[in-house]
């Protein structure tokens, strides 16, 4: 997905701030896969859309936000799901 000129922002929220760690991290470990691509797209958005700011904004998990559990529930039947990536050796 490529943004169009009307966006400015773009964040990405994850409540166990491990994940916006890894997610940036060039180092090894399991998901390094994900973080190449990650990085890599980020990298391309910022470089053809030059008034996007992206953030990663960590986000404390059952917090009393509407529609947290049902986010919880997705990610957990994602995980259980067949990873798309091919596993690194890290």
């Amino acid at each position: 997905m490529v943004p169009s000129g009307d966006v400015t922002s773009i964040s990405f929220f994850s409540d166990p701030a491990s994940a916006l760690r890894l997610i940036t991290s060039t180092e090894g470990h399991p998901s390094q896969l994900a973080s190449f691509l990650f990085i890599r797209r980020v990298s391309q958005i910022l470089s053809g859309f030059h008034q996007v700011q992206i953030s990663l904004e960590w986000f404390p998990g059952h917090a009393g936000v509407i529609g947290n559990e049902k986010a919880d529930s997705a990610a957990k039947a994602g995980a259980q799901r067949p990873s798309i990536l091919f596993p690194t050796i890290a």
